[in-house]
């Protein structure tokens, strides 16, 4: 074998261990990631979690639901504000690709109450502060109605 076959030899070798390498770092990625994923869930349900977005919710579903927009005080208002934007955050990380879409099925039924609850003090807030404020949670809650 003459120079020129060996030196073919290296290069076809090293070409393929350079191959192989990429793979493997594509594939840690991927599990990096995926990780990553999980732990920007993670975080989000302990924030959705805490008692003062539960309460909120608890309120939004509860106190507001049969209440006319026009009678809600203070309280009611700042309640269905903390939810709207727990739930725009939630919208955030699944629109910047964080948090995976699939993983928050379960959440469906409470995001699109909330939402319908919610949407006379969106639209009046949109009117304040124009029509992207608390766009996120509106998205949300549009993927949740596009997945039924």
């Amino acid at each position: 074998m003459d120079i020129n076959h060996a030196l073919l030899w290296v290069q076809t070798g090293t070409l393929i261990a350079i191959v192989l390498t990429l793979v493997v770092y594509y594939r840690q990625l991927r599990t990096m990631q995926a990780a990553s994923r999980g732990q920007h869930f993670l975080a989000l349900v302990q924030f959705l979690q805490t008692e003062e977005v539960r309460s909120a919710r608890r309120h939004v579903l509860i106190g507001l639901k049969k209440k006319d927009f026009s009678n809600w005080n203070e309280l009611d208002c700042h309640m269905a504000s903390t939810v709207c934007a727990s739930y725009g955050n939630a919208g955030v990380l699944v629109r910047v690709g964080l948090v995976d879409f699939s993983m928050l099925e379960s959440w469906g039924p409470s995001v699109k109450r909330c939402f319908e609850v919610c949407q006379p003090l969106i639209k009046e807030q949109q009117k304040i502060a124009g029509p992207k404020y608390w766009i996120d949670f509106e998205k949300l809650n549009d993927l949740f109605s596009q997945s039924e």
